[in-house]
């Protein structure tokens, strides 16, 4: 067994709370699925931490949430909150980051890897959404193409954010 370090432990702590606190400013929209920067930390997490240490951060907030903890949007925990409206999304963002922290030193691999994340994530919530209303073209018009734009800006900001980030973090491994 592979024995982890202080230093990660400490890190995947730290965006679990970033990724907590970025979820729960948000802004309610008549939609139904509140604008948050959700998408936008769990990129720099990714593409900072790479896909083990980020999945891990990923999968500590979604706990939290679960257990009870307001940490998703809107200040919502429990399980009523994780198989509600955005939990498809929830549970989309784990392959989301995972796509977002695929190592690779050239940056339109990168990009390219964290919008076919983005779109596994998106696929999550559309799929979800259809679950709990039976309404599939509903799903996309209402909790998915209003956020594309938002969401593909976020990788971008996300990746110039990590790039600056991940010199910083390297220092205490």
């Amino acid at each position: 067994m592979k024995h982890i370090k202080t230093s990660d432990m400490a890190v995947i702590a730290v965006f679990s709370a970033l990724i907590a606190v970025l979820s729960m400013i948000s802004i309610p929209v008549p939609l139904g699925v509140p604008v948050t920067l959700q998408t936008f930390i769990i990129a720099v997490a990714g593409f900072t931490l790479g896909s083990g240490r980020s999945m891990i951060s990923v999968i500590v907030y979604i706990a939290l949430g679960a257990v009870g903890l307001p940490v998703f949007s809107g200040f919502q925990g429990g399980l009523g909150a994780l198989f509600g409206m955005t939990g498809g999304f929830i549970v989309g963002f784990i392959p989301y980051v995972f796509m977002c922290g695929i190592r690779n030193k050239k940056y339109l691999f990168r990009l390219l890897s964290a919008f076919a994340g983005l779109i596994i994530c998106h696929s999550c919530g559309i799929a979800w959404y259809y679950f709990l209303t039976d309404s599939f073209v509903s799903g996309i018009f209402t909790v998915s193409l209003p956020y594309l734009p938002k969401d593909i800006i976020s990788i971008l900001c996300a990746l110039a954010v990590s790039d600056k980030l991940k010199p910083v973090i390297q220092k205490f491994n």
